[in-house]
């Protein structure tokens, strides 16, 4: 999947999608407490990697090495996990 296709999809469902800089990428949505996160697979490459939803409030404890949030290999299934059911 590329980031182009990614970004489009997520906006089609209604979720604001944002870059802190052009690897990373992260989509919320009014009145969803989830939130999705994708990164480029290297500074040329266009392809997706590490598409990861968690929710907002979780947040990562690098001293118990725990990560919140669970990756999906592909946007349906982010959607899925973040519990997005709108068609």
């Amino acid at each position: 999947m590329t980031v182009k296709h990614a970004v489009s999809a997520l906006r089609k469902k209604g979720w604001k999608v944002s870059t802190s800089d052009l690897h990373s990428y992260s989509a919320t949505r009014p009145g969803n407490d989830h939130e999705i996160t994708f990164f480029r697979n290297g500074q040329e490459s266009e392809n997706v990697v590490c598409l990861k939803v968690r929710r907002l409030s979780d947040e990562n404890d690098i001293l118990s090495d725990y990560h919140a949030g669970v990756f999906a290999d592909t946007i349906p299934q982010a959607l899925r996990f973040a519990r997005d059911t709108r068609p």
